[in-house]
């Protein structure tokens, strides 16, 4: 029986350089937030401020507008030949490359000019002030006396500088970034235990609820996945007989990459359950199979694009990790940057496929199915810690149904569609579900009667 670390639900883990990332109840969030400014002081902590910057379509878009060019045209490049086209906030291309890159672009600029010459000017420009929602700067001096910040509507601090994704300001000065992120699964547990403690008088742990329990996982191949997280979709279901089936906890982190948009374009999931059935015929060199192995030779995380640059075509750790970025970050189209990045690739592969050590055509293979997933790439920790969160609620579900969806219904947006699709389900397993009752009026759904 494999148990969930203790701790894990409660304790910040380090997740990345300058990063820290922990989970929390939505309930719990801002009580969070407080207690830090408590702890260390409200000119100590702040929020971490977001900017919302003016992109390229968005600017093709506003400038249709204003010079009264007709929307079906814009659209047919926004949302056609540039349809892909994400940009990079850090290095953004010059017109005259996007042009060069998307010639139905250049052909809608020949034809009103005056859009091309005030693009530029528009392009870039600050549209929002806004507040990551989980991103909290911590401190042992005064940030008024050291960074610019601003206060939000209740006059608590946040930075004018930011740290995500499109942005590394922060992190570059050497501040660390902490990531209090809310997910209301939390809730539904703390909900979960409480409602099983008031019913049966038992005290669960989640520490001690195992992740790889069978009757729990069953409920995956017969598409009971309604309250899952991460699951409670159809995709789910259809990516689970691609696959093959959810054989043992690892299966859970490879459905929650294979259920997005990258993998299931490039029917990822289907490759996965025809090597799954068929794995003697699966080539993975030597240098690979240690990283590779456990997803039959399929690069799935945004991990195994470091580990192939690295393991299998020689290149350093920094090169290695501005490849992984460009590809999961959805920034290389430029034909001459991915032909620069394959040749490298390619050539660095070239020494171990001389020396037998690899297959010839396997790392030309390997760097089309890396690119495959342009845009998008799942983080194999996050894919793995989140699965922890769907093990949890299966096993609640496959042992304590009630308990579980009185939890889940308590914890649903009120008057909305998913409730009523959760009180269908409840009705379609057997349970009673009362409407309210002013006997028994409460703001939560409570266990009345087995119902």
């Amino acid at each position: 029986m494999t148990s969930i670390p203790s701790g894990l639900f409660v304790t910040i883990q380090i997740a990345r350089i300058r990063d820290v990332d922990s989970d929390f109840a939505t309930t719990k969030k801002e009580l969070v937030k407080d207690h830090f400014a408590e702890v260390y002081g409200k000119n100590c902590t702040a929020s971490i401020g977001t900017i919302g910057l003016m992109k390229t379509k968005s600017a093709l878009k506003d400038l249709a507008r204003l010079y009264e060019v007709p929307m079906e045209e814009i659209n047919a490049v926004t949302a056609g030949e540039m349809r892909s086209y994400v940009d990079d906030d850090e290095n953004p291309l010059p017109l005259d490359k996007l042009k060069k890159m998307f010639p139905s672009l250049e052909a809608l600029l020949q034809k009103y000019p005056q859009m091309g010459r005030t693009f530029e000017k528009l392009r870039g420009s600050i549209t929002t002030w806004g507040k990551h929602a989980g991103g909290v700067l911590i401190t042992d001096f005064d940030l008024t006396q050291q960074l610019p910040v601003r206060k939000d509507s209740e006059g608590k601090l946040v930075t004018c500088w930011q740290e995500g994704i499109a942005a590394r300001e922060l992190g570059q000065m050497g501040f660390i970034k902490f990531d209090i992120l809310a997910i209301d699964q939390l809730n539904i547990f703390e909900h979960t235990i409480r409602l099983i403690k008031e019913t049966t008088g038992k005290e669960i742990r989640i520490e001690d609820i195992p992740i790889d329990d069978p009757k729990a996982l069953s409920q995956m191949n017969e598409h009971d996945t309604t309250c899952i997280f991460q699951f409670d979709t159809d995709v789910s279901g259809r990516v689970i007989e691609h696959m093959k089936g959810i054989k043992k906890f690892e299966d859970l982190p490879a459905l929650s990459t294979l259920m997005r948009p990258a993998a299931l374009s490039n029917k990822f999931d289907s490759e996965f359950g025809k090597r799954r059935m068929s794995p003697k015929g699966i080539y993975v060199p030597d240098c690979l199979k240690r990283y590779l192995g456990d997803t039959y030779g399929l690069p799935i995380y945004q991990e195994h694009i470091m580990q192939a640059a690295m393991y299998l075509a020689g290149m350093n750790k920094n090169d290695a990790y501005k490849f992984m970025k460009l590809i999961y970050k959805g920034k290389l189209h430029d034909p001459e940057d991915v032909k620069k990045w394959r040749d490298k690739f390619i050539a660095g592969s070239q020494p171990k496929v001389d020396s037998g050590e690899v297959k010839p055509g396997y790392p030309e293979n390997l760097f089309d199915e890396l690119m495959a997933f342009l845009g998008y790439g799942f983080c194999a920790s996050h894919a793995l810690s989140y699965a922890m969160y769907s093990a949890v609620g299966l096993w609640f579900k496959a042992y304590y149904p009630l308990q579980y969806m009185c939890a889940n219904l308590t914890v649903t947006e009120r008057a909305s569609a998913r409730l009523n699709q959760r009180v269908r389900y409840c009705q379609s397993k057997g349970f009673r579900v009362y409407p309210p009752d002013v006997r028994y009026a409460e703001n939560k759904w409570i266990i009345h009667e087995g119902a």
